[in-house]
């Protein structure tokens, strides 16, 4: 339990119904996107050079995220508006959500925080099945990919 009294999300928790807005200003929740599976990055505030890094190394791993079925999906406590900027500056093919009030992130950290968080991957079922703690752009994506295909090589093992 953090100093908020809000107990942070961990492995096996659903995913929280908790709505932000796209870069479009559409309001959505990651609990929507129940049946879909999510690799889900967090970003703090301030979209400078690491976050522009880590959106443009998601960008390039797309391929990979379609392949395993996952659709990336970046949360940043920016607004919606500067959301937009950065998809179309960098032709972003995946979704961008405001937590302009920092309750998404609150709800994964146990507080509202500048800091990053890291990322999540969430099944179809909506539960978060592994965690990346944060780490350099680069890293950070490569290594949500390996824990994607290692989550994936488990599930399917499991349906044999």
């Amino acid at each position: 339990m953090s100093k908020t009294g809000i107990k942070p999300l961990v492995i096996d928790d659903e995913i929280p119904d908790i709505t932000g807005r796209t870069d479009e200003g559409t309001p959505i929740s990651l609990a929507d996107f129940k049946g879909r599976a999510l690799a889900v990055f967090f970003l703090g505030k301030g979209f400078e050079r690491t976050e522009i890094t880590m959106v443009k190394n998601i960008k390039r791993h797309i391929d990979d995220f379609l392949e395993f079925e996952c659709s990336p999906i970046v949360v940043s406590q920016e607004s919606e508006e500067v959301l937009s900027s950065i998809r179309e500056s960098e032709d972003l093919p995946f979704l961008l959500l405001s937590d302009a009030g920092g309750v998404i992130h609150a709800a994964v950290n146990g507080c509202a925080t500048d800091a990053s968080i890291g990322s999540w991957l969430v099944n179809d079922e909506g539960k978060i099945v592994s965690a990346v703690h944060p780490m350099p752009p680069r890293e950070q994506v490569n290594a949500t990919v390996a824990s994607l295909s290692r989550v994936v090589a488990r599930s399917r093992s499991s349906q044999l």
